[in-house]
């Protein structure tokens, strides 16, 4: 990255591979004694110094603080970083820090920046939500201003700028674009500081800021979560998750039996279902948000003895809680009203959070203490090793007057999760769903978007009206996808991404077999968590299929490749392998409400030449060779997933209905001897199966053994009931027609 400084004018370019963003500066703002807010910025400043190599400098005006800007340019990126002292001589409370302006109004043409009118942009945000691109021309009809969280990008086809914040220890990164009618105005890169009380001499921090300029929005979007999950040092201890939850079926209606009904069907048919965690969601507490309290009427036998029931029939108990969520009758609320967060008259802030709760104080001694022993009950004395924390959670950062006045409810929030994630057991999976800067490095997952529901949208229903269909909640599954898909660069950089729960049921659902079949298929190719959200015995044959034929969980991710291109990515590409072959699985999605053709060009899924065979996973169909384009017709809310194997010219296995991955799972070598025989070693767990082939017209079957598989050969496609087990090998033996002479 080229950077060209011009302290004296308190502005810098950046510039690479021909994108620029020129005329940077950098800015504070800041109330006095009064309430009178003052804003300067480095253009209007006086330069006085350089340092580090001419990486930083510093900028004040008489009577304002003292700004020290820091800036460390790398290959294809730029890091910014703000000190701010106060010089004042009177305490001041800083509202924000911006380590990266640009104003359009005034300097320089800015240059990528400058056809902002006609970009794109993808905005973060700090905890679950519906994240898609945006078209800024069209947008701007009925906004003025966007705003981001953490990290945005702003892309055209040919050139894009990320900036994105790698640490949030004390504050959370926001953005801010704003337009004066089509015209851009201001784009602002700012850390929050929350009116921190900064005393006379003393100096605070901004997080750190990397800019990326790059020709591919997608890329530079990936070499930011890099930076990101460096910069944290974020845990990678656990692959994804899978389990069976209370939550979406039962909500807060739950018992003992519930829950060891759901468990006895599981360990019945593990090997269909191998989930690793049972997990207990909210109605175990009476009243709820007292954790330890358990609800003798539900649970007689206590938290210990449900946990040690789960652990009996060889699965890992969950528990679902709020951990800064107090309750205003518990004893913290009556007896350390010191640990909660007031307000500026000292009363107890009240969120409306289950009704309404106090809020604990993550920076107080005591709270902290409180935070560890309550991880240590639940995982160590319980013996809970999956905690599951609300997006509620995120009353945590609420702001208000702490034990620490000069903490960011940002740092609030890190330091009461360090405190919490400090008393669980080791080996304990930690799954967030909120505060996405201040989470990283502590959770293991994170609930990427809001919550699913047993429905695929809302078009025929208004929740928040009160309407009401089959399923009693307010959530679907067209948004869960959305987020999911949306948020890919965060999965096994940041933490593992959890999508919400995976519902297929007919009960208490609006969701056609085809939209099951397409939830899970996206849940599945994107490698995170899977948990289940139904009650078991109740899914029909159909539906209990959909959920054997995606576990176990894959442990490869797949990758939407028309990210950024749509508001919700279309198709998923995931690579497969086993150890004789690799393939591809694609997953072709139509969201709309009417039939369409989708389609993916071969190139853009990396291959090259050769012919390619197409088996479509969830309607069993060969769909012949592809040369150039993989094209299929789906209906309404449906999907296909397909496998695309190269052609070898010899009988090759095409598919499989076992797993998704068509060989992924249950096929650990898939070898052609040129003798003529194919070689197939099985494994799984005794699942009966059909294993496709495709036989080229030179070659004939001669024998197949073992012999009591059938065999069922439709023109060159040739299926074969199999048994899926650790101990299975098929050794087919083929013959081949020679060729007439002419």
């Amino acid at each position: 990255m080229k950077v060209e400084r011009r302290w004296e004018e308190g502005t810098l370019d950046i510039e690479y591979a021909g994108i620029s963003a020129r005329d940077i500066r950098c800015g504070v703002v800041w109330i006095d004694a009064e309430r009178t807010e003052h804003r300067m910025e480095s253009t209007a400043a006086s330069y006085r110094c350089v340092s580090d190599n001419g990486k930083s400098a510093e900028f004040s005006l008489p009577g304002y603080p003292l700004i020290r800007w820091k800036t460390c340019p790398g290959e294809n990126s730029v890091r910014f970083k703000l000190c701010l002292r106060n010089t004042t001589g009177r305490p001041i409370r800083i509202l924000s820090l911006e380590p990266f302006v640009l104003n359009f109004a005034r300097g320089r043409s800015p240059g990528f920046t400058s056809a902002l009118s006609r970009a794109w942009i993808f905005a973060q945000r700090k905890g679950c939500g519906n994240v898609r691109p945006l078209y800024i021309w069209e947008e701007t009809y009925l906004r003025t201003q966007f705003s981001a969280d953490g990290m945005v990008c702003l892309y055209t086809p040919e050139e894009a700028m990320v900036a994105g914040f790698v640490t949030a220890s004390r504050q959370f990164g926001k953005f801010f674009l704003s337009f004066d009618e089509r015209n851009p105005e201001c784009f602002r890169a700012l850390c929050d500081a929350e009116e921190t009380v900064l005393m006379p001499g003393g100096q605070v921090h901004s997080e750190e800021l990397v800019v990326i300029l790059a020709r591919s929005a997608k890329k530079a979007i990936l070499d930011w979560a890099e930076e990101t999950a460096k910069a944290a040092n974020t845990l990678k201890d656990f692959c994804s998750p899978s389990g069976w939850s209370t939550w979406d079926y039962y909500f807060g209606d739950i018992c003992e039996d519930a829950v060891l009904e759901n468990v006895r069907y599981l360990k019945k048919y593990h090997d269909r279902f191998p989930v690793e965690y049972i997990q207990i969601d909210a109605g175990y507490c009476k009243p709820e948000g007292m954790w330890i309290e358990w609800d003798q009427e539900k649970f007689p036998h206590g938290p210990a003895w449900i946990a040690g029931k789960i652990r009996e029939y060889g699965f890992k108990p969950g528990i679902w809680l709020i951990p800064f969520f107090v309750h205003p009758s518990s004893g913290i609320a009556k007896k350390h009203t010191e640990w909660l967060v007031k307000d500026c008259e000292g009363r107890c802030i009240r969120q409306p959070v289950l009704g309404s709760s106090f809020v604990l104080d993550g920076t107080h001694p005591g709270a902290q203490e409180y935070l560890r022993q309550l991880a240590h009950i639940i995982t160590c004395e319980y013996g809970f090793q999956y905690i599951k924390m609300d997006g509620a959670s995120a009353i945590g950062y609420v702001r208000g007057i702490r034990h620490d006045p000069e903490a960011t409810g940002c740092e609030a929030f890190r330091k009461g999760l360090e405190a919490f994630r400090s008393g669980m057991a080791e080996r304990t999976f930690l799954l967030g769903a909120a505060g996405f800067g201040p989470s990283l490095g502590i959770c293991d997952g994170m609930r990427v978007g809001e919550d699913v529901g047993a429905r695929w949208d809302w078009s025929r229903v208004n929740v928040h009206a009160g309407e009401r269909d089959r399923y009693h909640g307010s959530g679907n599954v067209k948004r869960c996808i959305e987020s999911l898909l949306n948020s890919h660069y965060m999965h096994r950089r940041f933490w593992i991404n959890d999508g919400d729960y995976l519902v297929v049921r007919t009960d208490r659902s609006e969701l056609s077999l085809r939209e099951a079949e397409t939830w899970a298929s996206v849940v599945a190719l994107s490698g995170t968590s899977v948990v289940l959200g139904d009650r078991m015995k109740t899914l029909p044959r159909e539906r209990l299929g959909i959920i054997s034929r995606i576990l176990p969980v894959y442990g490869k991710a797949g990758i939407p490749i028309d990210f950024l291109e749509k508001s919700i990515p279309e198709v998923l590409v995931l690579n497969v392998s086993n150890k004789d072959e690799r393939w591809k699985i694609v997953g072709l999605f139509n969201y709309s409400d009417q039939p369409a053709v989708k389609s993916v060009e071969k190139r853009r899924l990396g291959l090259k030449g050769d012919r390619y065979h197409a088996f479509s996973f969830w309607d069993q169909k060969y769909l012949g060779c592809i040369r150039e384009k993989l094209s299929v017709r789906l209906e309404p809310h449906s999907c296909a997933v397909v496998s695309l194997r190269k052609d070898t010219g010899y009988p090759q296995v095409i598919g499989t209905d076992i797993h998704i991955t068509q060989g992924g799972i249950e096929i650990q070598e898939n070898r052609w001897e040129s003798a003529g025989v194919l070689h197939i070693s099985l494994c799984g767990s005794g699942r009966t199966g059909i294993l496709t082939l495709h036989v080229p017209g030179t070659w004939r079957i001669r024998r197949v053994q073992p012999e009591k598989f059938s065999v069922r050969q439709t023109h060159r496609v040739v299926k074969l009931s199999v048994l899926f087990d650790n101990t299975t090998t098929v050794c087919i033996n083929f013959s081949r027609k020679k060729k007439k002479k002419e």
